[in-house]
């Protein structure tokens, strides 16, 4: 009986190398309107529950009110913040517009290859940009935003809203992405060195 010789570690290592930059090259040539169709459909629904609850918190509370949710823990406090986060960066709507919008800009053209190629970076950057058009939309409507989750545990994130809990949790997503992208782009080029030697 004639049998095949199993695979070296080394000649395994270069195939899923080769496979791996095969993989890459085809997600280089997918058309931009691929992964921004995705983006854009996460974006909608974030924008839209954004803003059915800002426009909920307003029919209920007046503002400066509110009411607990969890005695001591979470509450409900309408609260119209010209400001950016913490306070900072003034009060002026078009600039902080304008800076939201920048940002936008910087976060996806600096991840863009990621964003091209990874499902999850697409995910995330969708719940980004639907987060940072909520808060847009409030500035453009009404000249601030509108908040009303307090976390009383929790102060350092003070006063927030569905739109900044996006944010931060696209940000926190996409980071992660990225890490996982490049241990996964390096891990065949460590197996290809050691099957040199």
């Amino acid at each position: 009986m004639i049998t095949n010789p199993a695979p070296s570690p080394g000649s395994r290592a270069n195939a899923n190398a080769i496979s791996l930059q095969r993989g890459m090259r085809a997600r280089a040539n997918v058309p931009i309107w691929q992964p921004l169709r995705l983006v854009l459909s996460i974006a909608l629904p974030v924008l839209i529950v954004d803003q059915l609850s800002k426009r909920l918190v307003m029919a209920t509370f007046a503002p400066g009110k509110g009411s607990d949710v969890i005695p001591g823990t979470v509450s409900w406090l309408y609260v119209r913040n010209a400001h950016g986060a913490y306070g900072l960066f003034g009060d002026q709507p078009w600039i902080l517009i304008g800076m939201a919008a920048a940002v936008l800009v910087v976060v996806g053209c600096a991840t863009r290859d990621l964003i091209a190629r990874s499902t999850s970076a697409q995910v995330a950057y969708g719940v980004i940009v639907g987060g940072a058009l909520g808060n847009i939309a409030d500035r453009l409507r009404y000249g601030f935003v509108i908040d009303f989750v307090m976390l009383r545990w929790f102060p350092m994130f003070q006063i927030f809203n569905v739109a900044d809990a996006c944010v931060t949790f696209g940000v926190a997503f996409l980071f992660f992405s990225s890490v996982y992208a490049l241990r996964n782009r390096r891990a065949p080029h460590r197996s290809v060195s050691k099957g040199r030697y």
